[in-house]
């Protein structure tokens, strides 16, 4: 008896719609899960390299299949300042998707840090791309005797 209660808590609970939403950029990003007929089913707010799981917990109250107009998924990606990063579309249930390889222009504003001399001599926003990392990083050069 044990062992069917435990079946039917795990088999209810893996019928529930979910995606795996995983910040893979340098900038905390808003994810926004969106069904077929683009009605907003939920957001999450992920920060770099971090991964999330957003669901819409129909398995806790039975089996409920996601119904044919939210399925597939689409997730659109948006910077914190709202501006949109990258978007994935058709997006299976228990599908993983990442930031960094939706489409768009992947690209958000970042505001440069103020100038010492108290004006900025930047334009007030501007673009930063994402900058490989290098693998090694090279020692420090050693002090001149």
């Amino acid at each position: 008896m044990k062992k069917l209660g435990l079946f039917l808590c795990f088999s209810l609970s893996a019928f529930a719609s979910s995606v795996r939403l995983y910040n893979d950029s340098p900038y905390p990003l808003i994810a926004v899960v969106q069904g077929a007929d683009g009605k907003k089913l939920g957001e999450v707010f992920i920060q770099p390299n971090q991964l999330m799981i957003w669901s819409d917990n129909s398995g806790m109250t039975g089996y409920q299949e996601p119904s044919k107009s939210e399925t597939p998924f689409s997730v659109l990606w948006y910077c914190s300042e709202g501006t949109p990063y990258s978007v994935t579309p058709q997006v299976g249930n228990a599908g993983m998707v990442t930031a960094q390889t939706s489409q768009g222009n992947r690209q958000c504003k970042v505001k440069p840090p103020p100038h010492p001399g108290g004006t900025n001599q930047l334009p007030e926003t501007e673009f930063y791309q994402q900058q490989p990392v290098p693998s090694e990083i090279p020692p420090p050069p050693s002090p001149s005797p």
